[in-house]
């Protein structure tokens, strides 16, 4: 009896082979679904700061925000700007900017913040006193009487790049004494 040369592979070898592909093919998109979703915190993150620049161009020529709020009502000549920037917004999946935009009394503040893709408790905020800054939406008062909306922590403690004198202004409880501001929010 002559004994057969069998070439190829046998079928727990096959399967084997087809399970560790499937297993290596679901952890890669499950990083491509997360690092889609920074992506578009990111392009939230930016049409919000776009608004912010905005807003203090619409400042500087109209000594106000009236002309971001006329923006805001479609009545202003460069509504198309801010269309641009809250639709965008919206496509990334973050609030309607038209809800969240605050104006303080006399339009001398503003406030407008967005949700985040990554985790819908976290929000972005701009605000007419130059904070951008990310943080829990409980935490961020866009809604101050005192001081006209702003991004600042409810809790009165800086957010990170906020200005500071000490550990103790800070949320994160660590002043940079370098260049004065809060880091590691």
């Amino acid at each position: 009896m002559k004994k057969e040369n069998k070439k190829g592979f046998t079928l727990i070898e096959v399967l084997t082979v087809i399970m560790i592909i499937a297993i290596l093919a679901s952890i890669v998109l499950v990083s491509l679904e997360r690092a889609r979703q920074r992506a578009r915190d990111a392009t939230i993150q930016t049409q919000l700061s776009q608004l912010r620049s905005l807003a203090e161009t619409v400042y500087t020529f109209q000594d106000g925000y009236e002309g971001l709020e006329e923006m805001k009502d479609g009545t202003h000549s460069d509504a198309d700007k801010y269309e641009r920037i809250r639709s965008e917004i919206l496509e990334m999946g973050g609030d309607d900017i038209s809800t969240t935009l605050r104006f303080g009394d006399n339009n001398n503040h503003y406030c407008a913040y967005s949700s985040l893709v990554t985790d819908e408790d976290r929000i972005f905020c701009v605000d007419s006193l130059g904070i951008a800054t990310e943080g829990i939406s409980a935490e961020i008062n866009c809604t101050d009487p005192n001081k006209g909306p702003n991004c600042e922590s409810a809790n009165g403690l800086g957010g990170d790049g906020d200005p500071c004198t000490s550990n103790a202004d800070c949320s994160s409880g660590v002043c940079d004494g370098m260049t004065n501001t809060c880091v590691g929010n």
